[in-house]
This record gives structure tokens, C-alpha cells and sequence, in this order.
């Protein structure tokens, strides 16, 4: 569940004193690797690395390597989806807000 990384990614920078961590990693559970992952250092810069493949039509799930700033709106992707929020970000650029 990406809210639910969101939600532990919020608490751990709570505990930091609130300092936010630079980038997140989200991997799903039934992930496999048949390789080492590629270094943190080239997947640097503010872009949202998702490994090609698995896409089902859409973007694979199954991995994202992103900077801490787009956290929010990537890991609640799918409730802006369900809640009707996702047209209205997509015209504003991916700036989200919920009504």
C-alpha cells in the first residue's frame, strides 16, 4: 500500500525532529530483483525513476525511486484516481489539492 509507506515515511521524519528525508524508495513486496538495484548516485536529479517493464498499460507499480518533494502526490496517485482529483492535477501540472 504506497499511502501507507507515505504514512510510515512521515512518521520516521517525525522522529527526525521533522527533517525529511531527500529522496524515497518504494518497493512492493512481490518485487523480484534478478539484479543488484542501480546505485542511489545515478538516479539522482528531480526525476521519478521507475524501472521499465510491467507497465500493463499504465506505469509499473513495483518500484519508484523519487525525491522526498513529490512523495505526496506520487504515493496518493490512486486515491486522486478514486476520489476525482487525478483530472484536475493533471491540468494544474500535478500540483494536487483535495477539495
Amino acid at each position: 500500500d504506497q499511502e501507507l509507506c507515505l504514512r510510515l515515511v512521515r512518521q520516521a521524519e517525525a522522529l527526525r525532529g521533522g527533517a525529511p528525508y531527500s529522496r524515497v524508495v518504494y518497493t512492493r513486496n512481490d518485487l523480484h530483483w534478478l539484479a543488484s538495484p542501480p546505485p542511489l548516485a545515478l538516479l539522482g536529479g528531480p526525476r521519478i525513476w521507475v524501472p521499465a517493464g510491467q507497465e500493463n498499460s499504465g506505469i509499473n507499480d513495483r518500484h519508484a525511486v523519487l525525491p522526498r518533494r513529490f512523495a505526496d502526490q506520487y504515493l496518493t496517485r490512486w486515491s486522486a484516481v478514486l476520489d476525482g482529483a487525478a483530472p484536475a492535477a493533471v491540468r494544474a501540472g500535478g500540483n494536487r489539492t483535495r477539495a
